[in-house]
């Protein structure tokens, strides 16, 4: 089967036609053929976490396979929704002695957590900054984020917050080769299909993603009983992966290898979506660039919210090659429902009707406050919606900060797009009961583009 493989940053934007016997297992394969030391990076959930897990097995596996020596560091961490806890990983385990290599395996699983939980500052430098660039980052992740909202049934929420571990993984390895899973269906109920539909609605428009549909297989064997752990409470979620049983485990173990072993050639990267350069900003000045009174030029300052020029370079992303960020601070009571507003005029609006666009909300999250949560509000599917995005980042943690890039993927605007009601928000306190500080969380870059691949136009810095 021909496969269409984008371009690489900053190379001319024709695609590649490739024959696809190439996929992100490519430089694992090199290594292992070649008898040289390699690296796999694993950032999961519970359902990853188990020494009777996928992992282990797709590890061994791997080691049987090659004759390689198996070291596992597994992520310990005793509260996983508090900043308590050893932040690291535990000490090493040898799961086979080989003669040819060692191949050292990152399992970043976090149970109850969600895919950005590794990216948050409260992890670093233990979680991401202290291992070694991986050959294979492989992301399992997806059923502690079932909970997007799908505004007109659309998945664009879904979607984005697939693009954004995508592109935090890029940032942080540039062109590593990514693998993502599809995980496993739920046992009683199709509350993960959307989830699944999204990782695959993202893998269709970028091939330098390659998806594990390990989903397939529990669907296709009937997602009998034994594939699943028992006395778990409805849904059943878990796959099976105790020493008792562990047939759920092996047939996510089994889709990966299945995938590693159609590997031909070693030459795969993962595309970083935010080096990709921008044609045309949909979004008037989303660098913030035009600042001549309270606010941003187009944006209004909505409850009580103050927004002020952060200059501090802790505070600024350097990839952007900003002068300053924008500071946002809810109001002192009652702040959840302060915000920063960009209401949307008729010619902003028109340049997005009829369009499928993708918006990318750059923004810092400070440990002392709420994730901040954005809000695009646009005519789509047939009526005004709403997407928000930045909660389901890093799950319901506290004392989580750091960068994030907020995704809304492949929007489908309507054909008329008069709604004066379409807005942006950026909300640095959002919630339910009035933000336990006021605190500020801070706003960098805003784009919005006519396309299903986001593209943020960072620069990277020179080492």
């Amino acid at each position: 089967m021909l496969g269409i493989s984008l371009s690489p940053v900053g190379a001319a934007a024709s695609p590649i036609i490739s024959p696809r016997i190439d996929t992100a297992f490519g430089p694992l394969l090199q290594k292992l053929e070649g008898g040289q030391n390699a690296v796999m990076f694993v950032n999961g959930d519970s359902t990853a976490y188990s020494e009777y897990g996928p992992y282990y097995k797709f590890a061994v596996a791997l080691g049987n396979l090659y004759d390689y020596t198996v070291v596992m560091y597994r992520w310990a961490e005793w509260v996983t929704s508090a900043p308590t806890g050893p932040k690291q990983y535990s000490a090493p385990v040898t799961l086979r002695t080989g003669t040819r290599g060692t191949m050292s395996v990152y399992l970043a699983a976090l149970p109850g957590q969600v895919a950005g939980c590794m990216f948050e500052t409260s992890r670093k430098p233990a979680a991401i900054d202290a291992i070694p660039k991986p050959d294979v980052a492989i992301t399992h992740h997806g059923h502690n984020m079932s909970t997007f909202e799908t505004p007109g049934g659309d998945l664009a929420i879904g979607r984005g917050l697939i693009w954004s571990i995508i592109g935090l993984i890029s940032w942080q390895w540039q062109g590593v080769a990514q693998v993502m899973t599809t995980q496993n269906p739920w046992r009683d109920t199709a509350g993960y299909d959307k989830v699944y539909d999204a990782i695959r609605g993202v893998a269709s428009v970028f091939p330098t993603l390659t998806v594990v549909d390990s989903h397939k297989l529990f669907v296709d064997a009937g997602k009998t009983a034994n594939l699943y752990r028992t006395g778990e409470g409805a849904p059943v979620v878990h796959p099976s992966d105790t020493q008792a049983n562990s047939d759920g485990a092996q047939k996510v173990a089994d889709a990966l290898m299945a995938t590693f072993k159609k590997t031909k050639r070693a030459l795969f990267s993962t595309v970083s979506w935010m080096e990709l350069p921008i044609a045309t900003n949909l979004f008037v000045n989303g660098d913030l660039l035009n600042w001549t009174g309270a606010a941003p030029v187009n944006f209004s300052n909505v409850a009580s919210h103050t927004v002020t020029k952060d200059t501090d370079p802790e505070n600024i992303f350097l990839g952007t090659g900003a002068a300053y960020s924008a500071r946002c601070k809810p109001a002192d009571a009652n702040g959840h429902f302060s915000k920063l507003q960009n209401s949307f005029d008729a010619t902003e609006r028109a340049s997005m009707a009829g369009k499928n666009v993708t918006a990318i909300m750059l923004a810092k999250a400070n440990p002392l406050q709420r994730t901040p949560v954005t809000s695009f509000v646009t005519r789509a599917n047939s009526g005004l919606r709403t997407y928000t995005g930045g909660g389901l980042m890093w799950g319901a943690l506290s004392g989580a900060g750091g960068w994030m890039p907020i995704v809304y993927g492949s929007i489908p605007c309507d054909p008329i797009n008069d709604d004066a009601n379409s807005s942006y928000g950026f909300a640095p306190a959002f919630g339910g009961a009035a933000a336990p500080t006021a605190d500020v969380n801070w706003l960098q870059r805003c784009v919005i583009i006519d396309g299903a691949v986001p593209r943020l136009g960072l620069v990277r810095p020179q080492a």
